[in-house]
């Protein structure tokens, strides 16, 4: 919510005009008395990564981890766990929406991230 509010200096009669003298001392001083207001909202994640500098880029990465907050396309907020080993072949993810109960998925990665790349390829199709 914003306020303002234009006042004599000399007076301190409120104003309407800011470009004309006081109609009450004649002053030309005016003191104008802003108030703003914002919201802040703070979240917070923390994420790592394992990395094998000796394989290819694509396999590169062995090991994810994500833990807080984190924005999904349609710009809502939730809580995200997630662990992908690929060494192993394990895949973790906890997610919860406002409101909503916690989600969990678990699984071998491979298996879980086929089913992402048909699903990711099928929403393309449909684009084109």
């Amino acid at each position: 919510m914003e306020s303002e509010q234009l006042i004599c200096s000399d007076c301190k009669e409120e104003l309407d005009n800011l470009k004309d003298d006081c109609p009450f001392c004649n002053s030309t001083k005016k003191i104008l008395k802003l108030d703003l207001e914002d919201i802040l909202d703070i979240h917070e994640a923390i994420a790592d990564k394992t990395i094998a500098p000796n394989l290819n880029r694509k396999k590169r990465v062995r090991k994810e981890f994500f833990q807080g907050d984190d924005r999904s396309k349609n710009g809502d907020w939730a809580y995200k766990i997630r662990i992908i080993d690929r060494d192993n072949n394990y895949y973790f993810e906890k997610v919860r929406k406002q409101g909503e109960k916690m989600n969990e998925k678990k699984g071998q990665f491979a298996y879980l991230s086929i089913i992402i790349r048909l699903l990711d390829w099928r929403i393309k199709k449909k684009k084109k």
